[in-house]
């Protein structure tokens, strides 16, 4: 139940990192997109840059200072306790019951005892 629980209830923060991430896998299609709607390239100031820096701070957890920086390294957390429960899961379901399954096969082989 933790890892159903984990999985669904931090879903929405991974899709948070994930689409933040684009700008930094592809910044230039993003400047060229502010540069665009830019009227003056000769100034310091693009009407993009303020959201640019927000996607930054989202996806570092700049925001809401130490307490939304400790949440982000808890919630970084969440991917290595999936991957623990995922194997935790994978060996209840695949793996004990292979066993079981030879065992109950052995005693199935095994003589009556007489009595």
């Amino acid at each position: 139940r933790l890892h159903n629980a984990l999985g669904i209830w931090t879903l929405a923060l991974i899709f948070i990192w994930a689409i933040t991430a684009v700008y930094f896998s592809f910044p230039d299609p993003f400047e060229w997109t502010i540069d665009y709607f830019d009227n003056d390239l000769t100034d310091g100031e693009r009407p993009g840059d303020a959201f640019v820096r927000a996607l930054v701070n989202l996806h570092f957890g700049r925001s809401w200072g130490m307490a939304g920086k400790l949440a982000w390294v808890a919630f970084g957390l969440v991917p290595a306790v999936l991957f623990v429960t995922g194997c935790i899961r994978w060996w209840v379901r695949v793996v004990r019951r292979r066993g079981a399954g030879a065992a109950i096969a052995d005693r199935a082989a095994e003589p009556a005892p007489s009595i």
